[in-house]
């Protein structure tokens, strides 16, 4: 299994999503305060457009959603849910 996969799903996992934005061009934590970006669920700043929030359409069910499948993903690639040949499963037509 990919390394670099399992860090990137334990890093979502792990990640202050409540008062943090992620951010690819800054080294240290982005505060949404900061980004003036308080009132989203998801903060992801648009690293071609620094101004424009990619998460700001996630709805509380959606953010629901998404953080049950970061962590299901997780589960999978540690080995403690299913196999990781089902980790796209649900989106499987």
């Amino acid at each position: 299994k990919g390394e670099l996969l399992v860090e990137f799903f334990q890093f979502l996992s792990t990640f202050d999503f409540e008062n943090n934005v992620i951010s690819v061009r800054a080294p240290n934590a982005i505060t949404k305060e900061e980004k003036n970006w308080r009132d989203f669920n998801v903060t992801i700043e648009d690293p071609f457009e620094i101004d424009h929030n990619l998460g700001k359409k996630v709805n509380r069910i959606g953010w629901v959603i998404i953080q049950r499948e970061i962590k299901r993903a997780l589960a999978i690639l540690n080995g403690t849910s299913q196999e990781f040949d089902t980790l796209l499963d649900v989106y499987k037509i």
